[in-house]
């Protein structure tokens, strides 16, 4: 899945048409700015990615004066679609700061170990304080 900021360089463009078209070709049917908006999107279908198939599907459900109502107004469209992707984005990776305390198991540091020798040097208890001192525990 991709971030909300993915999901809306994708679609921006495809929906800055879309109301392009509608401005400069009103007598166009919603059928054939369908098609267009879907094509630019690079999708065969809207149904072949979530946000382009929610979309498609509320703007069909509208009846045409709310569409064509909704296709003239900029602000409520882009809202709309940005509401989309943000539904249909991954959620954001955790915080690490703000996650459980990091913890380092003995096979991790048996890993340590064979990446660096160095650390073979050191005595195991020296290793384990300087480790808690390093994890602040």
């Amino acid at each position: 899945m991709a971030t909300v900021d993915e999901l809306w360089t994708w679609i921006y463009q495809p929906v800055q048409e879309l109301l392009a078209d509608r401005a400069g070709e009103a007598e166009k049917s919603w059928e054939e700015l369908r098609a267009s908006f879907v094509e630019r999107a690079g999708l065969a279908d809207p149904a072949d990615h979530p946000l382009t198939d929610e979309l498609v599907r509320q703007l069909d459900e509208l009846p045409e004066d709310e569409r064509a109502a909704l296709l003239a107004d900029a602000g409520r469209l882009e809202a709309l679609v940005y509401e989309l992707a943000e539904r249909h984005a991954e959620a954001p990776a955790e915080d690490p700061d703000s996650s459980e305390p990091l913890t380092l198991s003995d096979v991790d540091i048996e890993a340590l170990l064979a990446e660096d020798a160095e650390f073979a040097d050191i005595p195991e208890e020296r290793r384990r304080e300087l480790i808690a001192q390093l994890l602040g525990s």
